[in-house]
């Protein structure tokens, strides 16, 4: 149901006129029956005025942000699009090295930011390394920008398929995967087959999602990305009722142990050497092996919890 729909239903179950609701909210009755009728969208301030003056105990405010998402899945070539451009051409050194670590911090964002404003600060980065792409440089900088616009991407599309925007998300992917292919970058064309794994495995399609991680596993040997594509593989072969997980996990483990420690950790596209026994543990209660899953169990209570302070 639409926003103007659901304000339209409180209202009425308030016995309300749009004249009350106004005087209620600031806002003019003219505006409001703009929104109520679909004409004009409804702002975050205007959905929470009313969603706090109806009682709608946040209701009002998930209708509009659902109105906001449809309204983006209604165009799911957008992120890709604005990708395409970055293929298009051939700066500073400092202006790269600082773009990379804004990338990255956005990419640390993922897990605590709203997905809408953190897909539309990734958009207008995007746009950023577009504009310099369309400058006079070299060589060595448009590689280093691909890559900056790869993994926004990549950043992009998982929020998008966190959105429930699959179509979008699906356009994005490819378009971050043939941008780390163009840059020569076999990490962000292995997140592109992750991101396939991901997807099928959280649609019931575990054995494209073996197949999605075993492609990305033979493109990005030996980084971080092949962890996550033998967790994946591991989770869909345990869907499965398929063998062999242990084996898996243990080749999991020792990557991890041969790969430098992330700096950031918290970076969506870095896997956290800390969280790999959980993975191993859930794994197996997916399996219903309970006595691997038991003691890895053991083992993640024993690392969460704290020292005892000296009395």
């Amino acid at each position: 149901m639409s926003f103007g729909s659901r304000l339209q239903e409180y209202r009425d179950h308030r016995g309300w006129s749009l004249g009350d609701l106004a005087r209620a909210t600031h806002f003019s009755r003219s505006y409001l029956s703009n929104i109520e009728n679909g004409r004009k969208p409804a702002t975050d301030e205007v959905a929470r005025a009313c969603d706090s003056a109806l009682r709608a105990k946040g209701e009002l405010i998930a209708a509009a942000h659902q109105d906001a998402t449809a309204k983006l899945n209604d165009t799911p070539w957008q992120t890709a699009e604005l990708v395409s451009r970055l293929q298009s051409s051939d700066t500073t050194p400092n202006t790269i090295e600082a773009l990379h670590s804004t990338v990255e911090e956005l990419c640390c964002q993922y897990n605590r930011r709203d997905a809408l404003e953190l897909r539309q600060e990734a958009h207008e980065w995007l746009q950023y390394v577009g504009s310099l792409l369309r400058r006079p440089i070299g060589l060595r900088a448009h590689t280093d920008l691909l890559v900056a616009g790869g993994w926004l991407a990549l950043l992009a599309g998982c929020v998008e398929y966190d959105l429930g925007m699959g179509t979008a998300a699906e356009s994005t992917r490819v378009a971050a995967a043939q941008l780390g292919a163009e840059a020569g970058h076999p990490e962000i064309v292995g997140w592109g087959h992750e991101m396939t794994a991901w997807f099928a495995l959280t649609q019931g399609r575990f054995r494209q999602a073996v197949e999605a991680s075993r492609r990305g596993q033979a493109v990005a040997q030996g980084t971080s990305v092949q962890v996550q594509l033998l967790a994946q593989e591991a989770k869909a072969r345990a869907r499965l009722g398929e063998s062999g997980l242990s084996t898996l996990l243990e080749s999991g483990r020792d990557l991890l142990a041969a790969l430098p420690y992330p700096d950031r950790p918290d970076n969506h596209f870095k896997v956290d050497p800390a969280k790999w026994d959980y993975y191993s543990m859930d794994i197996h209660r997916m399996a219903e092996d309970n006595v691997h899953a038991g003691e890895y169990a053991v083992s993640v209570v024993r690392d969460n919890i704290a020292p005892t302070a000296p009395s």
